[in-house]
Formats: C-alpha cells, sequence, structure tokens
C-alpha cells in the first residue's frame, strides 16, 4: 500500500434491495483535497459515512486511514442548539469546552470572521439563519484537531457572495491537508481546487 494515498477497492453497499454502492474503487491521494462528483441520490453520502467509520460496507476494504484522526461537516448542521457558535466549535476542541483561554478564544474569533460570522460569537445557535449555522458547523470541522476532513455538501444554502468568502477560506485551511469533498457542482469543485473523480463506477453483479 503506498503511504500517501488512501484506497479503496469494490466497495459494495445495500440498504435491503436498493444496491447504493455497486464494486466502487477509487484512490484519494493523502495532503490534497479530492472531490467525489456525483447526482443527488447516487450514494455520495453513503461513501462517506462508510471512511468515516460510521456505517460498515457490505464487502470492500479501504486502506491508508488507518489511524487518521477525522472531522466531517454532514449534510445536516448537528448543532448544539442551546450552546452558543463560538462554544459549539469550542467542544471539538482539545482544551476543556467550557474554559476561556485567551488564546483560543482569540483563533475562534479569527476563523468566525473570517467565515462572516462576526459578531454572534456569544449567540445562541437556534436564533442564528440556516447559512449562518452552516457555516458554524463547517467551522467546528476545521477548528478541530484532524488529519483528514469529510465535506458533505458543506456549502449548501449559502448565497453565492458568501459562499465565495467561505470557500476561499476553507481553501486556506485546508492546504497540505487530506479533505474528500462531495458535491453535485463542478464549480465548487474548481473553486476547492480539488481533484475529481466519479462516483459512477459501478459493477452489475459481486464477482
Amino acid at each position: 500500500m503506498d503511504n500517501g494515498k488512501i484506497k479503496i477497492s469494490r466497495l459494495f453497499k445495500s440498504y435491503g434491495t436498493h444496491m447504493v454502492l455497486a464494486g466502487f474503487s477509487a484512490e484519494f491521494e493523502k495532503g490534497k483535497t479530492t472531490c467525489v462528483m456525483a447526482p443527488s441520490g447516487a450514494g455520495k453520502t453513503t461513501l462517506l459515512r462508510i471512511l468515516a467509520g460510521l456505517e460498515e460496507a457490505d464487502s470492500g476494504s479501504i486502506e491508508g486511514m488507518e489511524e487518521m484522526k477525522k472531522s466531517m461537516v454532514f449534510q445536516e448542521d448537528r448543532l448544539c442548539e442551546n450552546l452558543s457558535a463560538s462554544a459549539n466549535i469550542r467542544l471539538v476542541r482539545q482544551k476543556k469546552p467550557w474554559g476561556r483561554d485567551r488564546e483560543e478564544v482569540r483563533q475562534i474569533r479569527e476563523a468566525m470572521t473570517a467565515a462572516g460570522l462576526s459578531g454572534c460569537e456569544d449567540q445562541p445557535v437556534r436564533e442564528l439563519s440556516g447559512g449562518m449555522r452552516r457555516r458554524v458547523a463547517l467551522l467546528r470541522a476545521l477548528c478541530c484537531d484532524w488529519d483528514i476532513l469529510f465535506l458533505d455538501e458543506p456549502f449548501k444554502g449559502l448565497d453565492e457572495e458568501t459562499k465565495k468568502q467561505v470557500m476561499d477560506y476553507t481553501k486556506e485551511m485546508c492546504t497540505g491537508k487530506t479533505v474528500i469533498f462531495v458535491t453535485h457542482d463542478s464549480k465548487e469543485a474548481a473553486q476547492m481546487g480539488a481533484v475529481c473523480i466519479s462516483l459512477d463506477h459501478k459493477e452489475e453483479e459481486r464477482q
């Protein structure tokens, strides 16, 4: 196994009689952003959940991710509603989430400013708009200690101006790191500077 790559070999996954992944194989280079392109409903989320260890494939193998620390942005924001935006981000930090370490506060405020969230650091996320919540969820994933980041449609619901700002910041934060990013939008892939692969590869039956 090439230590610089993550190798997926003939991955199968079904839910009942519905085949979601049928013999998917791919290689992802470490230290780069790879975008998995496919239409909605083609199995992108299922692939990410398997790679993140949240689901098991029916068969197939994944090599090269041993002991990698993982972070993920889900399609749903999955925030703690009663906590502030900054507290949601602090939850994934190495220091105690309820602490007020000055340097950590500064770093989180800088990240929120970069994502256009300045001024709502102490606001409960239940009071935030959908686009603001989405950015908090993204920052939470970016600001933890990770070796590989999974992004599942992370920029959905953002207007074009905000999306560009957030994508520029995300790209900067991910430079030189391993990111697997799924979308059906080729413009997003291009702006992230991602290497693109298709999820269209299917095998009609197990061999």
